[in-house]
């Protein structure tokens, strides 16, 4: 059948090949949405609010249903934390390339790359309430496996409001 110009219908069966699909309202799937030719590749919806991207037939990434994104190969379980409480972002892997973060700048220029901390003592998202000495602004915890969890904390590097010691 070869139709021009506008067809309305309540259910289409088989392959269809558009060159340009436009639509104005949403568009359901069921499990996973995949590239012709390569379905070991997807963007799936595995569970209510959850969404993974697989490629080679492995979950890499999953923003799970509490709006954490986990980076990995195939391990992407928020129960695996170390520090006892979910993050807002998980990298976990087996080797250093699987579980490193790289931050590069390419300037010419004499500006490095950074890695910011902000605090504020407000309850809400983008409040700026003053803080107080004694506050800790930012840290780097170290955690190492107890044969339990990763709970314990063997080191840290800790930036605190307070004042001078001579």
């Amino acid at each position: 059948v070869l139709i021009t110009g506008i067809l309305t219908a309540t259910t289409l069966a088989g392959n269809f090949t558009p060159t340009t699909l436009n639509v104005s309202g949403g568009v359901g799937v069921g499990d996973s949405i995949f590239h012709i030719g390569d379905d070991n590749t997807q963007i799936r919806f595995p569970a209510a609010d959850t969404i993974t991207f697989e490629n080679g037939g492995t979950e890499r990434l999953r923003l799970n249903s509490n709006g954490k994104l986990l980076l990995g190969s195939g391990s992407n379980s928020p129960s695996t934390l170390a520090g006892g409480f979910e993050h807002a972002l998980q990298v976990q892997g087996t080797s250093a390339a699987t579980a490193s973060i790289s931050i590069i700048r390419n300037s010419a220029a004499e500006n490095p790359p950074y890695i910011t901390f902000g605090k504020s003592r407000g309850t809400s998202i983008g409040s700026n309430t003053v803080v107080q000495n004694g506050d800790q602004i930012g840290g780097f915890f170290f955690h190492a496996a107890d044969g339990t969890d990763k709970n314990s904390r063997v080191a840290s590097i800790v930036c605190n409001i307070g004042t001078l010691v001579p």
